[in-house]
């Protein structure tokens, strides 16, 4: 996966900035702006959504999103922890506890 283009634009101006400014590599300033290059290079976070079947978690999930990313419907594939992420085409695939996968592309 290609980073976006305002996080390459944003990591470039910061390696220039430490270029220009000559810095220790082992400054801490140095270290926390590499650092933060790194993240922007393959930004990731992760949050918890808990609450009972039937009770809106794949509409939030969607609505942060903003897209109809996971699926909406009475199979509940919220039981077991999702991982989201970004890809080319809007796909959900959900392996449940006994092995079923629930596989849905998206609208």
């Amino acid at each position: 996966m290609q980073q976006p283009e305002i996080y390459q634009n944003l990591t470039d101006y910061l390696k220039s900035a430490l270029g220009i400014l000559e810095l220790d590599k082992n400054s801490q300033l140095y270290r926390d702006t590499t650092s933060i290059c790194d993240y922007l290079a393959k930004p990731t976070f992760q949050i918890a959504v808990f609450g009972p079947f039937n009770y809106g978690k794949s509409t939030l999930l969607n609505a942060l999103l903003g897209n109809r990313a996971l699926p909406i419907d009475l199979v509940p594939t919220t039981g077991a922890a999702i991982y989201v992420n970004y890809g080319e085409e809007l796909r959900a695939k959900i392996t449940l506890k006994d092995g079923t996968e629930v596989s849905e592309t998206g609208d």
